[in-house]
């Protein structure tokens, strides 16, 4: 979550929408100059979103082990120049996935001077044994993304 580690100038354990990157429709690269956390954070200029949504549209995720049935809670930073990023939690196995939990940033509810920490609670369904943190980006600017956490919540 912190970026840290990196191969390649991009940070290692996570997946980029390629065909986007390919086009030149986004630029990834890891930020010395204002992290959070360690030594680097995300940066992620949008210069295009096109018209096409999903999987094709510019974005980043990750899939972390997770145990069936426990709640979790999420947290992470984010600065935002001008980007509408959707932020998508949810389970996955081949084939399927659950429904979603959303947080969408934008313009109104970030800065791109200062970092802001976001964080969301999500409950792994029965028979899922993942949380998937997926970004999509809606709008083209830039943002900058740290220290993502991923805790386990007490049982009640």
């Amino acid at each position: 979550g912190g970026f840290e580690i990196e191969r390649s100038g991009l940070p290692v354990n996570w997946y980029f929408h390629h065909p986007p990157i390919k086009r030149g429709d986004m630029e990834v690269s890891l930020d010395t100059s204002d992290p959070v956390e360690g030594r680097q954070s995300l940066k992620v200029v949008v210069h295009r979103v096109g018209d096409a949504a999903g999987w094709r549209a510019p974005g980043l995720f990750q899939v972390t082990a997770a145990e069936p049935s426990r709640a979790y809670r999420v947290s992470f930073w984010c600065k935002n120049a001008g980007c509408e990023l959707s932020l998508r939690l949810n389970s996955e196995q081949p084939k399927t996935a659950t429904e979603s939990v959303e947080l969408v940033l934008s313009a109104g509810n970030t800065s791109p001077d200062t970092w802001k920490r976001f964080e969301l609670d999500y409950t792994v369904p029965e028979a899922y044994d993942n949380i998937r943190f997926q970004l999509g980006m809606s709008k083209p600017g830039t943002f900058w993304i740290d220290d993502i956490q991923i805790g386990s919540l007490p049982a009640d």
